[in-house]
């Protein structure tokens, strides 16, 4: 498990973050949680990239599944005053998850180009492209080679994919 937490170091300025407290347990193996590498990077666009490989021989090596990539996109990661942004590459097409949202298989088609927002709106199930009932701002992938993880954003604000 990877738990990864943005905060601007530069100000003292009190952000507000979602009251609830979790605990965070690891439900994997030590052996299994050292497979996994973050990577801190600079992009070719001169701003910083987050990187998270899954390390699948006995040494770290680049061709390693990326499970978690911002470095691709220009405006891949933004973190701004009331604003984050984060532009990541998936290395499967089944992704599964985030809210309720009407469209047609639980798999979601994110080369559409279709924005959902994650609010939780109280509406029926009617029409193409709508937000419902619930929210959760967690996905989950599964790849190619059957292998799957998780990305939870915990945070309070208003989000969309």
């Amino acid at each position: 498990m990877i738990r990864m937490k943005i905060t601007d170091a530069n100000t003292n300025n009190y952000r507000y973050e979602v009251p609830v407290p979790i605990t965070w347990r690891a439900t994997t193996s030590q052996s299994q949680q050292q497979n996994l590498r973050f990577e801190l990077t600079e992009t070719q666009y001169n701003q910083t990239g987050l990187r998270v490989r899954r390390q699948m021989g006995t040494t770290i090596g680049d061709n390693d599944p990326i499970l978690f990539d911002t470095t691709y996109f220009a405006e891949g990661f933004i973190c701004d005053n009331q604003f984050l942004q984060i532009i990541t590459t998936l290395p499967s097409k089944n992704v599964y998850g985030f809210g309720e949202n009407t469209h047609p298989s639980f798999r979601h088609n994110l080369t559409d180009g279709i924005r959902y927002g994650i609010f939780a709106r109280d509406q029926p199930p009617q029409g193409q492209n709508e937000n419902l009932y619930g929210t959760h701002p967690f996905y989950m992938c599964i790849e190619d080679d059957g292998n799957a993880f998780g990305v939870l954003i915990f945070n309070s604000n208003a989000q969309d994919y």
